[in-house]
């Protein structure tokens, strides 16, 4: 009986030794599957730019108008995907853009996007995709985007479809002045070629609004002369059908920003303590600050110089600068963007440009 009990206890030490190394070997398994999942996820983003255009006579809008996204290498075996990719890919950033709203799958040549925010392949068009104004010969699932990268895709015939984009992406022009533009198309037979025939079309910098033709189009070399008269923010495009009534290129996108006429020069006098604006000269009680290279400068004395009226609201810590029928409220609180030196605020330089529309160029300098 002791050396049956002996054998026992020696089968049982056995067995036990053995459970728990396949515990630890389990246990190290799901960590390194853990690790290799909290890799992903802790993934660097990536930002980039991304639209989705339909091009077809039965889907012809901006179906996701020009949109900043992050976009991080996340786990893609969810989706049906071999491997995961090393980096963040162009296929991502769509997915992190338009969600559950897409269709794909992959196959030996690589993904195949069947459905867009609705838009399906019907056979005749097919979703395809451009980065910095070039059709790729890999797929958006192989192409491992890079910081500011413009990321479009597009839904166009397959046959008669190509690619087009503007020689100028953004352009900023005074009222009443003209801007010139050259439109490229590209496929895979012709290469690259003037798109002629085009309408171009223009619509405000607000993401909603529709797309308007005008009564410009393209000459035989693709160029066209636009003149822009209001002040304010726009998009260029174009957009052209061949005599079979098929949509046969992408719409292509210019942001456009109209500028008031003047242009003014801010000189801060460093032992003045005033602003030259133009060739008027306003006095400020402040000198300018530059704060992680930006400069910032007296709100008052140099909306006063341009005319604008500042109101302060002291309940609310508030001034509101008005110009016009355009009000702007900076918060004293709640604005990152602005500085408190003396009892005055300080914007940076670009304040009235992003919401007056006046070109500004400062400098530090002495008085001539």
């Amino acid at each position: 009986m002791k050396a049956t009990n002996g054998k026992l206890n020696f089968l049982k030490g056995i067995m036990g030794f053995v459970l728990t190394l396949a515990m630890v070997f389990s246990a190290f398994g799901m960590s390194v599957l853990a690790d290799e999942a909290a890799a992903i996820t802790a993934a660097e983003s990536t930002q980039v730019y991304i639209r989705v255009e339909a091009c077809s006579a039965d889907s012809n809008a901006t179906l996701l108008p020009r949109t900043s996204i992050l976009v991080e290498n996340f786990d893609m075996l969810a989706y049906g995907a071999e491997a995961n990719p090393e980096a963040a890919t162009a296929l991502q950033a769509l997915i992190t853009a338009v969600g559950e709203e897409i269709t794909f799958s992959y196959s030996a040549y690589g993904v195949y996007i069947t459905e867009i925010l609705g838009v399906e392949d019907d056979g005749a068009h097919s979703w395809m995709y451009s980065v910095n104004n070039e059709s790729l010969l890999v797929g958006s699932d192989a192409y491992e985007i890079q910081a500011g990268d413009e990321i479009v895709f597009y839904y166009i015939s397959w046959q008669d479809g190509s690619y087009a984009s503007f020689d100028q992406n953004e352009v900023v022009v005074a009222e009443g002045n003209v801007a010139e533009f050259t439109l490229t198309g590209n496929n895979y037979m012709d290469g690259d070629f003037a798109v002629a025939d085009a309408t171009i079309l223009i619509s405000e910098r607000n993401g909603d609004a529709a797309w308007i033709a005008t009564e410009y189009t393209t000459d035989e070399n693709g160029n066209v002369t636009v003149e822009f008269a209001t002040p304010g923010f726009y998009m260029l495009s174009a957009t052209r059908t061949n005599e079979e009534g098929v949509v046969d290129i992408s719409r292509p996108l210019a942001i456009i920003t109209v500028v008031r006429g003047d242009e003014y020069r801010i000189l801060y006098i460093e032992d003045g303590n005033h602003v030259i604006a133009g060739n008027l000269v306003v006095q400020a009680d402040v000198d300018a600050v530059m704060e992680n290279d930006v400069v910032y400068i007296p709100l008052r004395a140099v909306a006063t110089q341009f005319g604008m009226d500042v109101a302060w609201d002291a309940e609310q810590a508030m001034a509101t600068v008005t110009f016009g029928d355009r009000a702007v409220d900076v918060r004293l609180h709640n604005d990152e963007d602005i500085l408190l030196t003396n009892d005055r605020i300080l914007v940076p330089t670009e304040f009235f440009m992003e919401h007056f529309l006046i070109r500004t160029e400062f400098v530090f300098g002495v008085a001539e």
